[in-house]
């Protein structure tokens, strides 16, 4: 089983370098498929790779890929998605988003 935790503690990966971690990270696994590896990541942009990669490869991980967070185990379909996606999993980004976007409307009401 491959595992990539997101947890505080995980290493942060560069978005320039992303798209060919997540590769190493799948085609490594397929050669070891009995063989556990973990990999703990504190961003979701290493989430989000091998999501594309596994969607855009057309690699069916149902199996031997989940993502885990908080302790919560989420197998991952050949669409890249977890089939549940936990409270708190890869929203932070998401999160600051919107405020961002909230508080822009708000200041674009107040400036008319």
């Amino acid at each position: 089983m491959l595992t990539i935790e997101y947890v505080s503690s995980g290493k942060a990966y560069s978005d320039f370098e992303i798209e060919q971690k997540a590769k190493e990270i799948i085609d490594t696994h397929q050669e070891y498929l009995d063989q556990d590896m973990i990999y703990r990541t504190s961003t979701d942009n290493l989430i989000d790779a091998i999501r594309l990669y596994i969607v855009e490869n057309d690699i069916n991980p149902e199996g031997w890929l989940q993502f885990q967070f908080s302790g919560i185990q989420m197998p991952v379909s050949k669409f890249g998605n977890p089939d549940e996606w936990a409270k708190g999993f890869c929203d932070k980004r998401h999160n600051m988003m919107a405020r961002i976007l909230k508080r822009q409307t708000k200041l674009r009401i107040e400036t008319r």
